[in-house]
């Protein structure tokens, strides 16, 4: 019998028992995931990576976790943590955008994505480390890597190199707004929170503008 077909239905059974848990609700909210990290002592750090590799494919966006995580650990052992869940995201994507969803990726994967991938074949590894570093945590990058010609190894080695800049970028910065939120009152919390979103409306709007559609 094909190991995919007894995979299939395994993953389905895991997902459903993983909805069913409530362990969804925990990984969405920031206050209560920072309990279960803090609460799980030694554990703590591999249920970081194992949420980061399981919840970020799906679209989640890395800050939900790496927020929490600055108000846990020093910086570097945030930026290890979180590149290891990236790259974990990463392979959980590849293999089953490779293995399963093949037919479905190829359907709905963004154009502007699929250009980045074309030669793949000839540069693989750079390719990866090009596709991380332009769309970085975005889960369609991860479909068109696992859809793509791209073996394993390349896959992985990309990634980690690809990743390495923007995640200590995103945690340094991601911790400098946290410690701004929690010596300020309410007023400037939505204040920076209204910034930030202004920030990325304008990002996107110069990326469609510079001709990224």
């Amino acid at each position: 019998m094909n190991p995919r077909l007894l995979a299939l239905p395994a993953l389905a059974l895991f997902i459903l028992a993983f909805w069913s848990s409530g362990a969804l609700d925990v990984l969405t909210d920031p206050e209560r995931l920072r309990a279960l990290l803090t609460d799980s002592g030694p554990l703590g750090p591999l249920l970081y990576v194992l949420a980061f590799s399981l919840i970020e494919p799906l679209g989640m966006p890395g800050i939900v976790f790496i927020g929490p995580a600055t108000t846990i650990w020093p910086y570097w052992t945030v930026v290890g943590l979180s590149l290891a869940g990236a790259v974990g995201a990463g392979i959980v994507s590849y293999i089953a955008a490779r293995w399963f969803l093949r037919g479905w990726v190829q359907e709905h994967l963004p154009p502007r994505i699929r250009r980045f991938t074309l030669h793949a074949e000839e540069r693989p590894l750079r390719t990866v480390i090009l596709v991380r570093l332009v769309f970085f945590l975005a889960a369609p990058a991860h479909w068109a890597l696992g859809i793509s010609n791209i073996r394993f190894l390349p896959f992985v080695l990309g990634s980690l190199i690809g990743f390495a800049l923007p995640m200590m970028g995103l945690v340094y910065g991601t911790e400098a707004v946290v410690t701004y939120l929690q010596e300020n009152g309410i007023d400037e919390w939505v204040a920076a929170i209204a910034a930030a979103i202004a920030a990325v409306l304008l990002a996107g709007y110069l990326w469609r503008r510079g001709g990224g559609q």
